[in-house]
């Protein structure tokens, strides 16, 4: 994870997903909008999340 955080802007100019923008809003947004910290409240919430997903029961088609 450590690698990814620091090479961002490499992982975004080399991707195929690259747009008119030239990668800024992808840079942006994952350098802004995403804390990559997993600390014991995310922790919790992460469980929470995950715990009440799995008494979900898929719909069948």
């Amino acid at each position: 994870m450590t690698f990814g955080v620091e090479h961002t802007w490499e992982a975004v100019t080399e991707s195929k997903y690259m747009g008119d923008d030239n990668g800024i809003t992808a840079y942006d947004y994952l350098t802004r909008n995403i804390d990559f910290i997993l600390d014991e409240e995310k922790h919790r919430a992460l469980k929470k999340f995950w715990d009440a997903g799995i008494r979900i029961v898929p719909r069948s088609y």
